[in-house]
């Protein structure tokens, strides 16, 4: 096992474990479809009949992608994105690519950013002591170990640099943190950025 084929993971668990990890994921069983939030005007501009998309509330927004409601005609722009199928056809394997709408959709999609949003919550509420601690908890949540000496640098760097930049930016800092300062807006771009790393997507 320990020299299986390395892979990245599906578009379903990528979105379940960015959730997971958050502490946002509504595990109950059964029930009906749910819509999570999409960009708006995706059905209405491919023209599919109904009226366009409307997210769900409350836990409809966290259900596992299991879940979610599909129109064949207009599948979600982000399982697309990350090779899921339109389920207009069997399709018994998937095909990965790597392409750069990829890294895009963690970092602009408003599920992603809300994940990241609260694992910063959840760091600093289990690790109050310090950032380095904050982040080295993000990443070993994320990936089950902690960072090895190199990712943990990358990540300090990471850290000063944006803490730096939001310092010097209020209004990126309120749009990024939601008014909680510096910190929190820095490591909430830490969290998206991990949560877009190889070392979080792909199973080795």
């Amino acid at each position: 096992m320990a020299r299986g084929p390395s892979y990245r993971l599906s578009s379903e668990a990528i979105r379940d474990q960015a959730l997971f990890a958050a502490g946002l994921l509504v595990e109950k069983i059964g029930g009906p479809s749910v819509k999570p939030w999409q960009p708006p005007g995706v059905w209405s501009e491919a023209g599919a009949s109904g009226g366009d998309y409307k997210p769900d509330t409350g836990e409809g927004l966290y259900r596992r992608s299991i879940y979610r409601y599909i129109k064949r005609t207009a599948p979600p722009p982000m399982m697309i994105t990350l090779d899921a199928g339109s389920r207009e056809i069997c399709q018994p394997r998937r095909l990965s690519t790597n392409t750069p709408l990829q890294p895009l959709i963690f970092l602009n999609d408003q599920g992603f950013f809300e994940c990241a949003r609260k694992l910063t919550d959840r760091c600093i509420a289990e690790t109050p002591e310090s950032p380095a601690a904050q982040f080295t908890h993000a990443f070993q949540i994320l990936t089950c170990r902690p960072p090895r000496d190199g990712e943990l640098k990358a990540l300090e760097e990471l850290y000063a640099s944006q803490l730096a930049r939001y310092q010097k930016d209020p209004v990126a800092t309120r749009s990024v943190s939601g008014g909680e300062g510096p910190h929190r807006a820095a490591l909430t771009t830490l969290c998206s950025t991990l949560l877009t790393s190889d070392a979080v997507i792909t199973n080795r």
